[in-house]
């Protein structure tokens, strides 16, 4: 089975473990990308009615699952040492859920554009919040890579 291993820092001593729970991951973060595959070719290759249909399952799911990403520090929040921290990551962990829903009651084209930039703007947080979590960085990259570019194909597909 794949190992990888992270480094945890706690009390300021940094401890490495191995993390043999990132197959069940992978294949959940990449199974959560069909959907936005496949309602993004909805969008761009279906009728008017179907694309229409995608296009708003798309930014629908896309709410859904920015704001799972953001509550990953929700934990965190609760674990952390100092209340700065706890402030910081709770507040980071409900404002994708919080841009998620601006984006369900925008126009549809303006909803995937802030979407995409929820995306972009968490993920590049997520580069200094989870450096100590090397595999988990490189499937969110991907997971962050599919999602945005399904929703800028739709958008520029949509703006055609």
């Amino acid at each position: 089975t794949e190992q990888f291993f992270d480094a945890v820092e706690r009390g300021g001593e940094t401890t490495v473990t191995t993390r043999k729970h990132s197959t069940p991951a992978r294949w959940l973060g990449y199974g959560g990308l069909i959907p936005f595959f496949a309602l993004t070719l909805l969008a761009l290759i279906g009728t008017e009615a179907i694309s229409g249909w995608a296009t708003q399952a798309l930014i629908a799911y896309g709410a859904v699952i920015l704001s799972f990403v953001g509550a990953l520090h929700w934990t965190r929040g609760l674990d952390a040492s100092d209340s700065t921290d706890a402030t910081r990551l709770l507040t980071v962990s409900v404002m994708p859920a919080l841009l998620g829903w601006i984006a369900l009651m925008l126009p549809l084209h303006a909803g995937l554009l802030l979407l995409a930039a929820g995306f972009g703007l968490l993920y590049v947080y997520d580069r200094t919040a989870w450096q100590l979590w090397p595999w988990f960085l490189s499937l969110r990259s991907h997971l962050t890579a599919g999602a945005v570019g399904s929703l800028v194909a739709v958008w520029l597909g949509s703006a055609a």
